[in-house]
């Protein structure tokens, strides 16, 4: 009797098991191509091919779906950690996609995503947009760079008011460290460069 209970009960154990190993193994596959996608997003952004880089992000909102509705069953999958990484990637290229596209931030509620996921891939985003500044100094647009500069700045700053311990917002603070420097660095940089434009500026003039 005991026997045959035992063996009804390690078989649903084992499908229930085999269930959780084939979506784990898809979960995997699926990260990686989020993870991809979500770096040629970015890298679109940065060439300035935005309706390429909605394709990317368009393509792994499907598979997040997708995913999450494999999972449904499942939730202790839900956090596996190369999902959460894939997750934040994604988030670090919607966010900067609406920054530069839409002049906005959507919230974790609007990207379907754990206020945790959120904060991560917000804190990486700081980091894109200072590449972008970059790159409008080198064309000379100083004001688009102060405007970019204040999102920096935005977010930055309502991040260090989080005093959360490390368990409880992963990785958040050491990101929070490096936005500070970024911010500040950033800023310098852009006020540096305006100065130098002008006085181009002034000395063109005197030559006339």
């Amino acid at each position: 009797m005991i026997e045959e209970k035992l063996n009804s009960i390690f078989r649903r154990i084992e499908k229930i098991l085999e269930d959780r190993d084939r979506i784990r193994e898809r979960i995997i596959v699926v990260s990686r191509e989020i993870i991809r996608l979500s770096g040629q997003a970015i890298s679109s952004i940065h060439q300035r091919r935005l309706n390429d880089a909605l394709k990317y992000i368009n393509t792994i909102e499907d598979n997040i779906r997708d995913i999450y509705k494999m999972i449904e069953d499942h939730s202790d999958l839900r956090n596996s950690g190369i999902l959460n990484n894939a997750i934040c990637e994604y988030v670090e290229a919607k966010l900067l996609y609406t920054i530069i596209r839409d002049n906005n931030i959507p919230s974790p509620e609007e990207l379907s995503v754990d206020v945790v996921q959120y904060l991560q891939g917000i804190g990486d985003v700081i980091g894109e947009i200072r590449r972008i500044i970059l790159e409008n100094i080198r064309r000379g647009d100083i004001e688009q760079s102060y405007k970019l500069l204040e999102y920096m700045e935005l977010i930055y700053g309502y991040m260090r008011t989080l005093e959360y311990p490390e368990a409880l917002i992963p990785n958040v603070r050491h990101k929070v460290d490096v936005a500070r420097r970024l911010v500040d660095d950033t800023k310098a940089f852009i006020i540096d460069m305006e100065k130098r434009i002008r006085l181009i500026n002034v000395l063109e003039r005197l030559k006339m």
